[in-house]
């Protein structure tokens, strides 16, 4: 590597951090299949940057990505959160969330709503592509309940309380088939390659 280009670049790349559609285009790239893997898990990681810097405009941070780019983000960013490569998946949950912390219940009120029919729709089908995509859903689902319970404002907090109702189903419902799953597993006449300690089984109780 040559420093120099290294440093050349990473200049070009803060010079157009603050541009109108950078952050959209980040998220195009992180979404393209397209490009190698790594590709688009740097620019999910810049995305990822790009929104803890620039979502709300605060003291001494003179810019704030426009409302009709944020919308497009908010459009999108669910979608790659699911993607199969694990590490573009997990950056992107933790993008959703952030977005949903800043943005709930008031600019993304329906984002609890969206993720809930996600795992409704990856429940409902079968197979084990069906249950890596469930599990990926409870990730974002998880990282951004954590998000939305740290708010302390009484007009959050009431927020919050408000998911119980919507989400206690669907929660119930996936904890009594996971544990069905896990118990099975412990059979000793279960299938031996059903793994008990790295199923899927063990990973959606630990997300639920």
């Amino acid at each position: 590597d040559d420093p120099a280009a290294r440093n050349e670049a990473t200049l070009a790349l803060r010079a157009m951090e603050t541009q109108p559609g950078f952050s959209a285009h980040l998220l195009q790239l992180a979404a393209s299949r397209e490009l190698p893997p790594r590709d688009r898990w740097v620019a999910v990681l810049y995305l990822k940057n790009q929104v803890a810097r620039f979502w709300q405009r605060r003291s001494g941070v003179p810019f704030e990505i426009a409302a009709a780019e944020k919308a497009v983000l908010r459009a999108g960013i669910l979608n790659v959160s699911l993607d199969e490569d694990d590490n573009i998946a997990v950056q992107s949950a933790v993008v959703v969330a952030k977005i949903a912390r800043a943005d709930y219940p008031n600019a993304w009120p329906e984002i609890v709503q969206q993720v809930t029919q996600a795992a409704e729709q990856c429940a409902a089908a079968e197979g084990e592509a069906a249950m890596g995509n469930l599990l990926r859903v409870l990730r974002v689902l998880n990282l951004v309940i954590k998000e939305l319970s740290s708010k302390r404002l009484v007009a959050d907090r009431r927020a919050f309380l408000s998911l119980a109702p919507p989400l206690l189903p669907l929660l119930a419902r996936l904890i009594t088939s996971f544990s069905t799953s896990f118990c099975a597993a412990l059979e000793p006449t279960a299938d031996a390659s059903v793994s008990v300690l790295t199923g899927p089984a063990r990973g959606g109780l630990c997300l639920v």
